[in-house]
């Protein structure tokens, strides 16, 4: 019916240190007066693991103690040896829902009030391990002071 549009841009960020890491860029916009779409990111495994942000990263969470506002910035789902991540940053976790079982990673964007006519953007960074490797929580912590110093695209 054309009442949403859904955009996906997803950019390839890293091929190092045996993992992959892309950006993932979801913008919506409705055309409906009173909307609440939602994108959920499902991925299942073994088990998943939502961790906060370090205390001495200088983020919202760590200085703020907001643990309820929304999901964990960094999420964890491991799968036989290896392992998929999928990083929130600090514009997207307080919005992100985070509704996880202990062996599948769902984590639904957005989902409030959309006024007609205005865009949404969230990117979450997702990681995929290589070679059969967790990825270890220190790497996670690096990809996301790297996630949080990146600059926000520019509506297009």
């Amino acid at each position: 019916d054309q009442s949403y549009a859904i955009r996906l841009s997803i950019e390839p960020i890293a091929n190092a240190a045996g993992y992959l890491v892309f950006e993932v860029t979801v913008s919506i916009q409705t055309d409906l007066l009173d909307s609440h779409p939602m994108v959920d990111l499902i991925a299942s495994g073994d088990r998943v693991i939502s961790y906060s942000v370090d205390s001495e990263v200088d983020n919202w969470r760590a200085n703020l103690g907001r643990k309820e506002a929304g999901a964990d910035p960094l999420n964890l789902l491991e799968v036989g040896d290896g392992s998929v991540a999928i990083l929130l940053g600090q514009h997207d976790a307080p919005t992100t829902k985070n509704m996880s079982k202990s062996d599948s990673l769902q984590l639904r964007l957005f989902g409030d009030f959309l006024e007609k006519g205005v865009i949404r953007t969230a990117r979450p960074w997702v990681i995929f391990s290589l070679e059969g490797k967790a990825i270890s929580r220190e790497a996670l912590d690096s990809l996301y002071q790297e996630l949080e110093k990146r600059p926000l695209p520019l509506a297009t």
